[in-house]
């Protein structure tokens, strides 16, 4: 019985370790896009290990590498997200108490914040930090079109803008709800996110004031899109169409 839950601790630690390889890290996304309680555990290691940095390491820069392209469907990015140090290990056996505590205040239960619990800014920076890399990337129209209507309950696809490249999908929860979908978007050199969920989960959406972002809001159907950009103006939502 213990077989492939260890099988799974072992997969999630090589993986927030940065040790899969490309196929294995593509088929672990895959299936946490899948699996709510997987993205969960997932979530929860990253903010155990955010919290041991900030508790044991000296503040650093994060490079992140600029993203560039005007294809609508940008190619996967060969770039990885910085791994956490090999030191983490040991250094979660001494201090898990007190990161597991950081975190249970930001969590309920295991399956993460409830929902409208995470402000669009915490989750905008984030992913930022992660090296802004999709989960899921949608080759084509008809696939985009399959997978908003499978996981949204509404298919839509979304013109091709001059300087506007979408780079794939990843997940989140806490803001919507725990099915929620994040478009990541190249806008001219600025990255951008479209927080996508079904219309039943729809709530406020919103950033800290002096975050210098924006939230703007848009009903497609049966889905509701939050776009979360540091511009004036959305830059996705004004070409979304609904199928």
């Amino acid at each position: 019985m213990s077989g492939p839950r260890e099988s799974v601790s072992e997969r999630l630690e090589a993986y927030a370790d940065g040790a899969l390889g490309a196929a294995d890290r593509a088929d672990f996304e895959r299936e946490m896009l899948r699996d709510p309680a997987l993205r969960a555990e997932v979530e929860m290691q990253e903010r155990i290990n955010d919290r041991l940095r900030a508790l044991y390491a000296p503040p650093e820069s994060v490079a992140v590498p600029a993203l560039a392209g005007s294809a609508k469907y940008s190619a996967h990015p060969t770039h990885a997200p910085p791994a956490p140090r090999r030191w983490v290990g040991w250094a979660l056996g001494i201090a898990a108490a007190i990161a597991l505590a950081f975190v249970g205040i930001q969590y309920t239960g295991l399956l993460g914040p409830g929902p409208g619990d995470t402000r669009a800014d915490a989750l905008y920076t984030r992913l930022v930090r992660m090296g802004f890399e999709p989960a899921w990337e949608c080759k084509d129209d008809a696939e985009f079109i399959a997978y908003t209507r499978d996981k949204f309950g509404q298919a839509f696809t979304i013109d091709p803008t001059p300087g506007v490249t979408l780079l794939g999908w990843t997940y989140c929860t806490g803001v919507l709800g725990d099915q929620a979908g994040v478009l990541l978007v190249d806008a001219g050199g600025e990255k951008v996110i479209v927080v996508v969920d079904r219309a039943g989960q729809d709530r406020p959406v919103k950033v800290d004031g002096a975050s210098g972002l924006r939230v703007i809001r848009q009903r497609a159907g049966n889905a509701v899109l939050y776009e979360v950009t540091p511009r004036q103006e959305a830059v996705v939502l004004p070409h979304v169409q609904v199928q």
